[in-house]
């Protein structure tokens, strides 16, 4: 059995409880719930009906880019600290919820990694660049968009905003409130 991803062993209700709100209303929400995650999750939590017998996610600590000098060669740690070696980005699985870390020695693979991912709860972010590489203000905020990011680590890394202009680091900070560590 995929840890990431268990099966659940519980009787899901084929039709909604009983309560105040339309049967009709509830089905339309376990269908279209899947659009946002963290919605999902709570609904799940709130009653049974809206369990999946899959879940729809793979959830996955990590995720380690290519480094600088090699091929495509992507790593990803499960959450059961097991690692996935070598793997080519062709081989990431979509629908990835990230609870960990996300560390890029190319940022410039953002782009091609963020239709992947769709929920970002990460705690800390890593950025490398061996020379001075951009990246958007509006990727930094997707993949900060958990709200949980403690320790920022930046090397070479220039944001930019829709403009393509430089934007000061104090203005991306506002994105990271409960950034505990920052290492430039």
């Amino acid at each position: 059995m995929d840890e990431s991803n268990p099966t659940i062993s519980i009787k899901i209700p084929a039709y909604p409880p009983l309560s105040d709100f339309p049967a009709d209303v509830l089905k339309w929400m376990k269908q279209n719930v899947l659009f946002s995650p963290r919605l999902a999750v709570k609904l799940m939590k709130l009653n049974k009906y809206f369990l999946h017998s899959q879940f729809p996610y793979i959830c996955i600590k990590c995720i380690l880019s290519p480094l600088e000098h090699s091929a495509d060669e992507w790593y990803i740690k499960n959450l059961d600290d097991s690692w996935m070696n070598g793997l080519n980005f062709n081989d990431i699985p979509d629908n990835i919820w990230l609870t960990e870390s996300l560390s890029f020695d190319k940022p410039n693979l953002i782009p091609q990694l963020l239709p992947k991912v769709v929920v970002f709860d990460i705690t800390e972010l890593a950025l490398f660049g061996n020379s001075f590489i951009t990246c958007s203000i509006n990727h930094f905020k997707l993949i900060t968009s958990g709200r949980k990011l403690e320790r920022l680590y930046l090397r070479q890394i220039l944001f930019i905003d829709d403009n393509g202009e430089n934007m000061p680091y104090d203005v991306m900070l506002e994105y990271v409130p409960d950034l505990v560590f920052l290492n430039l």
